[in-house]
């Protein structure tokens, strides 16, 4: 049962990814991961997808190629995972995207994640497709105190 979904710009950051849902749920009986995306054949995807996988890792084209051959349930997603979502809308995904949250539950968990993306940015996007959005950042937002940066 699909109960997370983390869309990537790039398959291999979806295989990098899967290995790290791997690692982190390796001691949590029963919870399977997959990664979804092209370049490779459906077929294994759709398997994965048809025995329930509860943690997705896709990208936006291929997944909308499942979802529209009926291979996707998302009636028990709880998370959605926009990992380098500014990435994913320089790169043009931006359509797809938008039909994939058409697609979504609306009661869920949404994270927008990106290692380069301005925090205001982030905060406008967040507040644009959440209810209650809320920031957290890592690392330093501004130059460090005697800097010329």
């Amino acid at each position: 049962m699909l109960r997370a979904l983390i869309l990537v710009p790039t398959r291999e950051l979806a295989e990098q990814v899967l290995q790290s849902a791997r690692a982190y749920g390796r001691h949590v009986r029963g919870v399977t991961a997959a990664a979804v995306y092209g370049g490779v054949g459906m077929e294994p995807q759709t398997r994965a997808l048809r025995h329930g996988a509860d943690i997705v890792v896709a990208t936006p084209g291929r997944l909308l190629d499942h979802m529209e051959r009926g291979h996707v349930d998302f009636s028990r997603l709880e998370v959605l995972v926009l990992d380098e979502a500014d990435r994913m809308l320089d790169m043009g995904f931006a359509p797809d995207v938008r039909r994939i949250l058409a697609a979504l539950p609306e009661q869920r968990q949404t994270m927008l994640f990106s290692a380069t993306c301005r925090l205001k940015w982030m905060r406008w996007r967040a507040g644009r497709s959440t209810a209650t959005p809320r920031s957290r950042s890592a690392g330093a937002l501004r130059p460090p105190r005697g800097s010329s940066t």
